[in-house]
């Protein structure tokens, strides 16, 4: 018994996928009309870090896969305002989860700037930042101060030539910054009852450090 197989050289559809791009083939022949792997832009979904050369002499790009943390780390970052809390999240990702946030200038949208910045203080603390210096800064003062009071545990802060006055809204609140060791407060223009503004929470209700250094 014998069979005869004609090789007609229809091998149906064909598809090649070269550097992120599909291609569909033809009877072996050179691809036309290429068709993109993913109809969004890299930008939205890109699978690939960047060519680890671009130089003239080597013209086929390589491109190197991304592990499945980047592109998970990806996702949490362009969605960062529906996580409710990062607490307990492992302190290895919050550095690269940080870069990816502010990658995409999530900290500069006004509407989700101050609760993001929150989820991050609020998991990592002093990581996030310890001390900072705005002295002679007032302008900067005035317009993030809603920032600046995230920060729940920083210890060391200089707002000193800031124009503050008796009756500036930082008064208020430096009552509350339980973490504030050093807080510098110079040139200030204060009397007796700016002070006794900014320690009103800790006499009455015994709110803040007793042991914070002005």
């Amino acid at each position: 018994m014998s069979s005869n197989t004609e090789n007609t050289g229809d091998t149906g559809q064909v598809y090649v996928n070269e550097k992120g791009t599909l291609y569909r083939l033809k009877n072996s022949s050179r691809p036309r009309v290429p068709s993109r792997l993913f109809k969004r832009p890299r930008s939205e979904i890109d699978l690939y870090d960047e060519p680890l050369s671009s130089s003239s002499d080597e013209p086929d790009e390589t491109h190197q896969p991304k592990s499945l943390q980047l592109l998970a780390l990806d996702f949490i970052a362009r969605h960062i305002e529906l996580v409710e809390s990062l607490v307990d999240f492992p302190d290895l990702i919050a550095k690269p989860l940080f870069d990816l946030v502010e990658k995409y200038k999530i900290f500069h949208d006004e509407r989700r700037q101050s609760q993001v910045l929150q989820l991050f203080c609020e998991a990592y603390g002093q990581d996030i930042l310890d001390g900072l210096n705005i002295g002679g800064h007032y302008l900067a003062l005035n317009q993030y101060l809603h920032l600046l009071l995230q920060f729940n545990s920083i210890t060391k802060l200089d707002i000193s030539r800031c124009e503050l006055g008796d009756d500036h809204e930082f008064l208020l609140h430096a009552g509350c910054m339980e973490s504030l060791k050093i807080l510098r407060l110079s040139e200030n223009g204060l009397s007796d009852a700016g002070i006794q503004m900014m320690t009103t929470k800790l006499r009455m209700f015994g709110i803040g450090d007793r042991k914070s250094v002005v």
